[in-house]
C-alpha cells in the first residue's frame, strides 16, 4: 500500500510543479491559490457527503486543523508561486526537496523529536548540491537579484510546508480524520489567502484561457485532492521524516519536464549537484531511520 502512495505522490507531483506556471499572469497568485483550494475543498466535501462522511471536530482539535490549513494550504504556496516568477519549475521543484531537512528541524524544535546529528552530513551534501545546481543561474544573473529572490521566495514556502506536515501528523495521530481535515483545512487555506490578495489589493478576476482553466483543474483534483491525500495518508503511515523523502524523488520527474518544455539544459555541475541533493538527503533518511 505504501509504494501505491510514494509512487501517486511522486507522479501527482512530479508534473504539478510544471502546471503552475500556466497560473502566472493574469491573474494574482494569491487568487489562483484561492481557486485551487476553495475546488479542491469542494470536491472533497461533495465525496464527505456521498460516503456520508461526519464533521465531528472538538473545538481543540479545529484550532490545529485551522493551522494546518494556514501552512500547508495558504502560505506555503503564497511564497512558492510567487517565486516561480523568477526561476523554472524544475528548480522550484529541486528547492522543495530541502522540505526533508525542515520537517527533520522542526519536528525537534516544536514536537520535541529527536535528531540524530548525521543530518549535518545530509545537509551539507544537500546544499553542495543545490549551489552546483543553480551554479549557471547564478552567472548568469551574477547583475540581477532576480534569482536570489526565486530561491528565498521559495524557502519561505517550503519552510512553511515543512510545518504544516508536521501538524497534519499531529492531526492525524489525534485522531482527526484525514478527508475531513483536509476538506476544512484546504477551505481554511484558501480564504487565508484571499484575505492576502485583498489586504496587497490584488484585483479578483479570472483568466479564460484553456491554459489557465485546465491547470486550475489539474493542480486542485491532481496536485491537490489526490496529491494531499495520498502524501498524508504515507505521512501517517511512516511518519513526517519517512514520508518527506518522496520529495526527492519529484524534482527527478520535474526536472524532466522542464528540460522537454522549459528547454532547460543539463551540464556537468548541474547533473552532479541533482546526485548530490539526492544522496545528501538519502544519507539523511538511511541513518535516521534504518
Amino acid at each position: 500500500m505504501n509504494y501505491i502512495l510514494y509512487l501517486g505522490v511522486i507522479l501527482f507531483w512530479g508534473s504539478s510543479w510544471f502546471a503552475i506556471k500556466f497560473q502566472l499572469g493574469l491573474v494574482a497568485e494569491t487568487v489562483s491559490i484561492a481557486y485551487r483550494f476553495y475546488i479542491a475543498s469542494l470536491v472533497l466535501a461533495i465525496f464527505c457527503v456521498f460516503f456520508k462522511k461526519k464533521f465531528n471536530l472538538k473545538f481543540n482539535q479545529i484550532k490545529w486543523v485551522v493551522l494546518q490549513g494556514i501552512f500547508l494550504f495558504s502560505l506555503n504556496y503564497y511564497f512558492i508561486y510567487l517565486g516561480t516568477n523568477y526561476i523554472k519549475t524544475g528548480l522550484v521543484a529541486v528547492i522543495f526537496s530541502t522540505v526533508t531537512i525542515f520537517v527533520l528541524i522542526n519536528g525537534f524544535l516544536f514536537f520535541k523529536e529527536k535528531i540524530n546529528n548525521n543530518i549535518l552530513i545530509g545537509a551539507l551534501v544537500g546544499i553542495i548540491g543545490l549551489i552546483l545546481i543553480f551554479n549557471k543561474e547564478l552567472q548568469q544573473y551574477s547583475f540581477n537579484k532576480n534569482i536570489i529572490t526565486g530561491i528565498v521566495l521559495n524557502l519561505f514556502g517550503t519552510y512553511f510546508a515543512s510545518i504544516g506536515m508536521l501538524i497534519s501528523q499531529r492531526n492525524q495521530k489525534n485522531n482527526i480524520p484525514l478527508v475531513q481535515n483536509n476538506t476544512i483545512s484546504m477551505f481554511i487555506g484558501a480564504s487565508f489567502v484571499l484575505l492576502i490578495a485583498v489586504f496587497t489589493d490584488n484585483e479578483i478576476n479570472f483568466d479564460y484561457n484553456f491554459k489557465y482553466i485546465s491547470s486550475l483543474f489539474y493542480l486542485s483534483i491532481i496536485g491537490s485532492v489526490l496529491g494531499f491525500g495520498f502524501y498524508l495518508k504515507l505521512l501517517n503511515n511512516l511518519g513526517a521524516g519517512k514520508a518527506s523523502y518522496v520529495n526527492v524523488v519529484t524534482p527527478v520527474l520535474a526536472l524532466g519536464i522542464s528540460t522537454i518544455y522549459e528547454n532547460y539544459t543539463w551540464d556537468i555541475f548541474n547533473s552532479i549537484g541533482l546526485l548530490l541533493v539526492i544522496f545528501g538527503n538519502i544519507i539523511i533518511f538511511r541513518k535516521i531511520y534504518d
